[in-house]
């Protein structure tokens, strides 16, 4: 079970973290989350 935890971990991490996706224009997902973030807080900002 420990073993499949990491495996699974793993594969997660790499997916969001260092996999580009050609729908993302070749980002990773996790940067296209954090600019989003990003851009939800300034539009905020400005209201």
């Amino acid at each position: 079970m420990k073993e499949l935890k990491e495996g699974i971990n793993a594969y997660f991490n790499f997916y969001n973290k260092a996999r580009f996706h050609q729908s993302l224009d070749y980002n990773v997902p996790d940067e296209m989350y954090k600019c989003f973030q990003y851009n939800e807080l300034e539009g905020k900002k400005a209201a």
